[in-house]
């Protein structure tokens, strides 16, 4: 992100899988970010600079608030989908920032998605503890892990719990890209 490339084509790599489709890796840890002097003003250059290159621009933001490209993704989203994962970490995180998305008005932005989980937490006592809205749930995949570490993309795996993952996941981006809402 610290390139001084002012192509900004150029500092997203091609995902080989298909050819519309760019990634850009931004550090996600605040220390990393330290380490790169990454400042907010340059990630929304990046950001406004990007959204003139490309149709739809996603933002992966980081768990930690003072992130600045998580910060400047909520603050320039038009959109925001927010994956929980079950547990009591997650409540406490949704809890903690509850005030934050407040302030921000970031709130009717919001999209909540549910991963389902793999039997170690029960979704339905995550859905009362938030009182969250889900507009979609992803199936939990067992093998998740093991393709995560392999670099291979959930939806491009081809078994019955990818395959369903993938029908999800499709009915998610129809919605990014303006198909109809759940």
């Amino acid at each position: 992100m610290s390139d001084d490339n002012p192509n900004i084509g150029e500092k997203f790599v091609n995902c080989e899988e298909s050819k519309n489709l760019f990634f850009l890796s931004a550090p996600t840890h605040y220390t990393g970010l330290l380490c790169d002097t990454v400042t907010i003003e340059e990630v929304e250059q990046m950001i406004n600079t990007a959204s003139l290159v490309f149709d739809i621009l996603l933002v992966d933001g980081a768990a930690e608030i003072n992130n600045p490209v998580s910060s400047v993704g909520l603050w320039l989203a038009e959109r925001i989908f927010t994956l929980h994962r079950p547990s009591i970490a997650a409540q406490m995180w949704h809890k903690g920032i509850s005030d934050f998305v407040q302030e921000l008005h970031i709130g009717e932005k919001q999209t909540h998605i549910l991963l389902a989980p793999n039997g170690e937490f029960d979704d339905k006592t995550y859905r009362s503890m938030t009182e969250l809205p889900f507009a979609y749930e992803l199936p939990y995949v067992k093998r998740a892990g093991e393709l995560e570490n392999a670099g291979t993309p959930i939806y491009f795996y081809n078994d019955k719990p990818c395959r369903r993952y993938g029908k999800m996941l499709e009915k998610i981006v129809d919605d990014i890209c303006g198909g109809e809402k759940p």
